[in-house]
């Protein structure tokens, strides 16, 4: 049994806040060309008797296009909507005892049409907006015929770290295009798939989880992400692009990407085929940081495609597959001449190694905002893997031409490596605002079966000759499962401060059996069980966890304290 406590600390507020009634003007931006939501927009609330002040309240749409003032007092206010490319929209509103949900608001896009005008000045090249950082894709100059990665790697803050694209030093975990996800967690994928002259703007920021999404409750999980905005002209149509060359020794690379978008309905394919050790998805040639990582000659053949669409305006549909078949042959040989007391000693080696691998992976993500007070959200994904390892090596070492010692090791494996997983969480806000209940459930599955033979000779030359043999066969057969269900209450207890209720339980099994046997000569089977070497096991991890938080938030202060129980028992 284990049983842990955090500290809990009292927070004290005016009275004043419990009793204050809470008003809001909220809405969402949509462009009236393509019935889209535009994230990003600067949105005014300015009292009328306050237009020539600078204390006007304002906000920015989120990433459907939605915004929301609280607190708002009464009076008659002016509402400002601009955003870049669309024409500047103003409605006059009056704010009673009730909230004002001003429903889908329009933005035309702007056209204007000038004899002659100068400008000269330069791009602003970003800017905060609250917890999110804006970046103009304009400021930012690349190449004609460059990628979404060659531009994000321009922006300050943001660069490749060992292959995988940082953001003020975390790694990126996942690519939004216009708030959707896109090609689930392959960030290198999605960023060479989308062509930079497509870019309007890019946003930096750390998403909520799901549960907190849902319920308004932050409980502290953050996917730091990377949101494009795609130009208005975009949003509609084919484009891509491809390259391939062919060379001398029958050295070849093919890539291309074509993006089908119609509006919310936006399809990706892409593809790669080469024998020149470029192991991902890169239709630009002058990409780095995916090229020669090992030595050899690296085959790699891989597809993937991007499905993204809503339905009936209430159902966001994500998907993506993606297909990898790479194959590495590699020769190294070696020769080492000792020059220092052991001189006059020379070791060489020749050494062979192939390694094949598939790769299947598939992400889906169901999005079904039921109605105003009801959202259902669905995450499965699959992967499944299949690595085939062949090595052969030889080597020896002499001293004035005389044998020391000489091996022979030749090794072959199989191994499959399967993952499941899921993850539906459900939400339901009440006519209270603040108060809410999410439901969650969380399951994997996982699989993985290994099979390996292994061959030795050692030669020890002495004054008498000695022989060291090695042949063994091993067997891995492991299964993990996984679940985890728990549901989540908060309530309001002021304008600014919120209670969290949570209860969970989960489990985790694991089973692996892992066994190794010697080859015996007299019934030419692997049948003598080395105990040394072989293991197997088996745990049940049950774990059950309750708790209490409050969290306290105006502007830009946040105050969060809980208090957590939990029993966990194998």
């Amino acid at each position: 049994m284990k049983i842990s406590c955090l500290a809990l600390f009292l927070i004290f507020q005016f009275t004043t806040d419990i009793f204050a009634q809470s008003r809001e003007v909220a809405g969402r931006v949509k462009s009236k060309s393509d019935q889209l939501g535009l994230p990003g927009a600067t949105v005014m609330l300015i009292k009328e008797s306050e237009t020539s002040t600078k204390t006007s309240n304002g906000t920015v749409t989120e990433i459907d296009g939605d915004f929301r003032f609280e607190d708002v007092s009464t009076g008659s206010y002016t509402l400002i909507i601009s955003f870049i490319g669309f024409a500047t929209r103003e409605i006059d509103l009056t704010v009673g005892e009730e909230s004002v949900n001003l429903g889908v608001i329009m933005l035309s896009e702007e056209s204007t049409t000038l004899e002659s005008v100068v400008v000269v000045g330069e791009i602003a090249p970003g800017q905060q907006r609250s917890d999110t950082t804006e970046f103009n894709a304009e400021a930012f100059k690349t190449a004609r015929d460059a990628s979404s990665q060659d531009l994000v790697e321009k922006i300050p803050g943001i660069e490749m770290v060992g292959g995988r694209i940082q953001a003020q030093g975390e790694n990126v975990e996942q690519i939004l295009i216009d708030g959707k996800p896109f090609f689930g967690t392959d960030v290198n994928a999605a960023l060479q798939s989308l062509p930079a002259d497509a870019v309007s703007s890019i946003q930096v920021f750390d998403q909520l989880s799901d549960k907190s999404i849902l319920s308004g409750f932050d409980d502290g999980e953050r996917i730091r992400t990377i949101n494009i905005i795609t130009k208005s002209n975009r949003k509609k149509g084919v484009f891509g692009k491809a390259t391939g060359g062919y060379g001398t020794n029958d050295r070849y690379m093919a890539a291309a990407s074509i993006n089908f978008f119609d509006g919310d309905r936006r399809i990706t394919t892409t593809g790669l085929s080469n024998n020149i050790n470029t192991l991902s998805f890169s239709a630009d040639p002058n990409s780095e940081g995916e090229s020669r990582p090992e030595n050899g000659i690296i085959k790699t053949h891989s597809g993937g495609i991007n499905f993204i669409d809503t339905w009936n305006g209430k159902m966001d549909f994500t998907g993506s597959y993606f297909y990898t078949n790479r194959e590495n042959e590699r020769r190294l040989f070696t020769v080492r001449d000792y020059v220092s007391s052991d001189s006059g000693q020379v070791y060489t080696e020749d050494n062979i190694n192939t390694n094949l691998s598939y790769e299947h992976r598939a992400d889906i993500r169901f999005d079904y905002k039921i109605n105003k007070r009801n959202r259902l959200i669905v995450r499965p994904s699959i992967s499944l893997k299949d690595n085939r390892l062949s090595s052969f090596f030889v080597g020896d070492t002499r001293t004035d031409n005389a044998p020391l010692n000489e091996t022979e090791n030749e090794a072959r494996s199989d191994n499959t490596d399967n993952d499941y997983h899921s993850r539906i969480s459900f939400g339901h806000q009440f006519l209270k605002r603040g108060r809410s209940i999410t439901l969650r459930l969380n399951n994997s599955y996982h699989t993985n079966v290994d099979d390996a033979y292994r061959v030795a000779t050692n030669v020890f030359f002495d004054e008498v000759q000695n022989i060291e043999l090695l042949n063994q066969y091993t067997s891995l057969a492991r299964t993990g499962m996984s679940w985890e269900t728990g549901f989540a209450y908060t309530e309001p207890l002021s304008t600014h401060g919120q209670l969290e209720f949570e209860y969970e339980i989960g489990n985790r099994i694991n089973d692996s059996d892992k066994r190794t046997y010697d080859f015996d000569d007299e019934t030419n089977d692997y049948s003598l069980l080395n105990t040394a070497i072989s293991n197997t096991f088996k745990s049940d991890y049950l774990t059950q966890e309750t708790e209490l938080g409050y969290q306290y938030k105006k502007d830009k202060l946040v105050l969060q304290t809980e208090l957590e129980y939990q029993h966990a028992q194998k």
